[in-house]
């Protein structure tokens, strides 16, 4: 685990992704929780580096919430 300023921040394969980011997914913000929650569903499976990286490139908005801090 890495911080970044007071943000604490968590690499998935390489990419660091803030917890206090905002995911804004099909027209809904999700959350911090709702994040980690994904996260952890996806975690242990064969899609997960998939589905993470399918989910990331899904909304420019989200993409950019990540890298901006």
């Amino acid at each position: 685990q890495h911080t970044n300023g007071s943000d604490p921040i968590i690499e998935i394969d390489g990419v660091a992704a803030p917890f206090t980011a905002a995911w804004s997914l099909n027209n809904k913000t999700r959350t911090t929780s709702d994040t980690l929650q994904w996260i952890g569903r996806h975690y242990n499976g064969s899609d997960y580096h998939d589905g993470y990286m399918d989910e990331l490139r899904y909304s420019k908005a989200a993409r950019a919430s990540a890298w901006r801090k």
